[in-house]
């Protein structure tokens, strides 16, 4: 009974084996990048630099926030964006002027701006329809005194 050789490895095996590997790798590589390139620019704040010089204005900005001693609880259900506003005591902060700037984490494409008004005591809504997913509400509420409170809170919307 005769065995049949096995067959050797050439060079253009271990040819193909590496076009076929950088082939793939390259692929890879250049897809994420253009996605990454199309989701977010990068842009965190348009000059760091200056951005950096206010750093003591906001910690003293922080601080000055903290002892007003506000509380501020987002919700987005229905497709309406609601803000419950409350003081120190617990009591229902009423007659602010509440802002909400909404988008996702990592892009700029769906970023708005919303006014929100007083529907209840202490509670301040808008309609606002977003998609499924992660986003972004940088709520800045405001009283007629000049005081001013800014929370930033994440939240996911499901479908």
């Amino acid at each position: 009974m005769m065995t049949k050789a096995p067959r050797q490895f050439t060079g253009f095996h271990m040819l193909a084996i590496l076009v076929a590997f950088f082939g793939v790798t390259i692929c890879v590589n250049v897809t994420m990048a253009v996605m990454a390139h199309r989701t977010w620019s990068g842009l965190v704040v348009p000059n760091s630099y200056v951005a950096s010089q206010n750093f003591d204005e906001d910690q003293a900005e922080a601080a000055r926030q903290l002892a007003l001693g506000w509380r501020q609880t987002l919700t987005h259900e229905n497709g309406v964006l609601a803000v419950a506003m409350t003081g120190r005591d617990g009591a229902a902060l009423m007659g602010l002027k509440v802002v909400v700037k909404i988008g996702h984490p990592v892009t700029s494409q769906f970023d708005r701006q919303l006014m929100l008004t007083e529907s209840a005591p202490g509670i301040y809504q808008a309609p606002a329809q977003m998609g499924q997913g992660v986003w972004d509400a940088d709520v800045t509420a405001r009283a007629a005194a000049g005081e001013t409170f800014r929370l930033v809170h994440r939240f996911e919307v499901r479908g």
